[in-house]
């Protein structure tokens, strides 16, 4: 639908300034001359360099399209605004009660291990969002993973540990 707003308005435009004769383009130029007004001029590539030419359209019909590029930002809008929100309906939201350190804990381990690839920001916000988990302070938390005392480096994977080995005594 946008492409095709675009493609009318591009032709419509066209029809409007192919239809302009010499002599209304002279007035014009003397109108704004007489008034010292800056003529309306847009950049344009030709053979790959940039040039000034006269805007046709602002300078004749600056608000003949005025509703139109309205309704195409409309239109935009409401295209990226649902591309936004498919981006998100793909994504998977698992309640958990996890904390952001134990979140960071479990990743770190994994990526340390070489189970799962990528940079250490990017697992640890996919595994949040995956999560529900709001994280802060990355950087912050691995260095309390890191300073902790001896014999409770890995809390929560002990904890994890100590629950699948419970279910497997059962």
């Amino acid at each position: 639908m946008k492409l095709d707003l675009e493609s009318y308005i591009d032709i419509e435009r066209q029809i409007l300034i192919d239809n302009i004769s010499k002599k209304e383009l002279d007035n014009k130029i003397k109108e704004y001359e007489e008034s010292e007004i800056d003529f309306p001029v847009k950049e344009s590539k030709i053979l790959d360099k940039k040039v000034q030419v006269i805007d046709y359209e602002r300078l004749f019909f600056p608000f003949e399209f005025y509703n139109l590029y309205l309704l195409r930002d409309v239109i935009e809008f409401e295209i990226n605004k649902l591309q936004d929100k498919s981006k998100h309906s793909n994504t998977i939201v698992v309640k958990s009660s996890i904390t952001q350190i134990e979140l960071i804990e479990l990743v770190k381990a994994l990526k340390e291990n070489g189970s799962i690839q990528g940079t250490q920001k990017d697992l640890i916000e996919s595994f949040a969002n995956f999560l529900g988990v709001k994280i802060n302070n990355i950087n912050q938390n691995i260095n309390k993973i890191k300073n902790r005392n001896n014999g409770s480096e890995a809390l929560f994977i002990d904890r994890l540990k100590a629950s699948l080995m419970a279910f497997i005594n059962e």
